[in-house]
């Protein structure tokens, strides 16, 4: 007969989700580096550009715009 085990608890210690957040701090704040140092040599990220929030279908959607 196969012994059946209590699962084990999924809640993290505190040390391991303060690591966690560390490296995320880390990460983002590396890629905020390289960002400032391409705007620095001109070199832009291209940013995407939002929609209008009017859907195709809609029928008077070239006079809304203009």
């Amino acid at each position: 007969m196969p012994k059946i085990r209590k699962s084990t608890s999924k809640r993290s210690t505190l040390k391991h989700k303060y690591s966690i957040q560390k490296k995320i701090k880390d990460s983002k704040k590396k890629v905020k580096k390289e960002a400032k140092k391409l705007k620095a040599m001109g070199i832009a990220p291209r940013k995407l550009k939002k929609g209008s929030g009017i859907p195709n279908i809609y029928p008077y959607k070239e006079e809304l715009m203009n």
